[in-house]
């Protein structure tokens, strides 16, 4: 039987996004209904181009339009290094997190359903860009954002993340932030058609994000900070700042600094730098399992 993507239900309450996919799934997990969402912090102006001064006040800045101009004396951190695509040590794998699914068994419990949400209060997503490319050669490892949202859809989330070219600041040598163009073309990671979950799950597969259901005494924001601290030891900055990750890069040549990202936002009227720590090795057609063990293993823990 085919069913409209969730796209679809949203788009009923005049919210504009892509047009909506059909798809293909077995029966229903259940009736998705509306989503809250999160209220964020009112956005300030854009940024302005490189060099960041964290005094220059909000009123002088500029908007940003098409990427960000690199350094003219381009830094030790971009030189292609030859020859490490092989043999160099990549972060640790998400793979490690993959449990076998819950059965249908402990969902159909009606004591377990009934400290269940009845609709989907949080989507987990990942995403990329082609401006990755370079850390991807250097980790020898795809390299993903991966998240959660509360929002309707992921697809507003990711209209922050090109706004703001989330991830386009790169630290150099000297410690100091430049920016590096491409961080506007933040696109969302199809979820695999062929993964699935038992039936009456807290999770529910869609096209691009992974729904979930959440206790009734857990929040939003809670849930988002459980995720976070669960992938934290896979995040590649914090990888590259271990002992064992800053010998594997610097064995190959790579300074372990080109691991560490940023986004510029505007905070208290100024302009700052604000390091991203949402990269993660990620593999699309695999690590989506990783992510719904750890949704499912975060919401069994919280109702029993």
């Amino acid at each position: 039987m085919t069913y409209t993507s969730i796209q679809t239900i949203v788009r009923l309450g005049n919210i504009r996004l892509p047009d909506p996919k059909h798809w293909t799934t077995g029966t229903p997990r259940f009736a998705v209904g509306s989503l809250q969402p999160s209220s964020l912090p009112a956005a300030g102006p854009s940024a302005v181009h490189w060099p960041m001064r964290a005094d220059r006040p909000t009123q002088h800045l500029l908007p940003l339009h098409g990427g960000i101009a690199a350094p003219q004396a381009p830094s030790v951190l971009r030189r292609r290094v030859p020859d490490i695509s092989g043999g160099i040590a990549a972060p640790p794998s998400l793979e490690q997190l993959i449990r076998p699914p819950v059965s249908g068994a402990v969902w159909a419990d009606p004591t377990i359903q009934s400290r269940l949400a009845p609709t989907i209060s949080v989507q987990i997503y990942a995403g990329g860009t082609y401006a990755l490319k370079d850390l991807r050669y250097r980790l020898n490892a795809t390299t993903y954002k991966v998240g959660s949202t509360s929002r309707l859809s992921p697809h507003d989330r990711f209209e922050e993340l090109r706004t703001s070219q989330y991830g386009c600041m790169r630290m150099d040598a000297t410690g100091h932030w430049y920016g590096e163009p491409g961080f506007e073309d933040w696109i969302l990671v199809a979820v695999p058609r062929e993964i699935r979950v038992a039936m009456a799950s807290c999770v529910v597969i869609l096209p691009e994000s992974i729904g979930v259901r959440l206790p009734l005494n857990m929040t939003a924001a809670a849930f988002e900070a459980e995720l976070a601290a669960r992938l934290a030891p896979f995040e590649i900055g914090r990888w590259a700042r271990s002992e064992s990750g800053k010998r594997a890069l610097l064995a190959k040549g790579v300074d372990p600094l080109c691991t560490v990202r940023g986004t510029r936002v505007i905070e208290n009227g100024f302009e700052i730098v604000r390091e991203a720590r949402e990269f993660y090795p990620f593999r699309p057609y695999r690590d989506f399992e990783a992510l719904i063990s750890l949704a499912e293993e975060i919401v069994l823990e919280a109702v029993t």
